[in-house]
């Protein structure tokens, strides 16, 4: 989507709440593809599913 080659966050941790739809979730991806260690919030039915399917 976006060119992240000098977008770099290897060895940062980034806390992202609402992580699981819209917004957090655009935010989410940009971090993992940028190298970050993430903590994610979910909330609602997404948040749920997940963490009964085990998936962050």
């Amino acid at each position: 989507m976006f060119d992240l080659s000098r977008f770099s966050l290897q060895g940062k941790m980034t806390i992202i709440t609402g992580g699981g739809r819209g917004i957090g979730k655009g935010i989410a991806e940009g971090c993992a593809d940028a190298g970050a260690t993430m903590v994610m919030t979910l909330s609602g039915a997404a948040g749920k599913a997940r963490h009964q399917h085990g998936r962050p």
